[in-house]
């Protein structure tokens, strides 16, 4: 039967792993970036042969433009003002009145099934009560 080994890349390290942090350079938008060209002189040993000169060639030049953003413009509509409704006083104080006369209507019906619920609960209680003395004078024989 196999056996789990106890060797020391099992363990775990208490030490936090370092992770790569990108560095953001602040001026690398706004410059042009230029390389130049670097020559160097590299000499090469042949055994057995004549020497031969190498030229080195020089390295190309790239150049970055910087790109300007431009800002949208948003559009916005104008709004205009509505026709101006004149109102006067006479005009609230109808107003006023219908809804005065249209709350007095619905309270009176509420008073209505107001009083129809209590007479109704009124004759229930009544019924109740005969019923309960009722059987009381033929259970008890009173």
């Amino acid at each position: 039967m196999p056996v789990k080994s106890t060797s020391a890349s099992s363990v775990k390290s208490t030490t936090t792993r370092k992770r790569r942090t990108r560095k953001t350079s602040q001026t690398a938008a706004n410059s042009v970036a230029k390389v130049t060209p670097t020559l160097k002189t590299v000499s090469v040993k042949n055994v057995g042969q004549s020497p031969t000169k190498v030229t080195p060639t020089p390295k190309p030049v790239s150049v970055k433009k910087a790109v300007k953003s431009t800002a949208k413009k948003v559009s916005t509509k104008k709004l205009k003002r509505p026709a101006k409704t004149v109102l006067t006083l006479n005009h609230y104080k109808r107003d006023f009145q219908s809804r005065v006369k249209i709350h007095n209507y619905e309270f009176n019906l509420f008073l209505e099934d107001c009083k129809k619920g209590l007479q109704l609960a009124d004759k229930s209680l009544r019924n109740f009560y005969d019923y309960a003395l009722q059987s009381y004078k033929i259970h008890f024989n009173v």
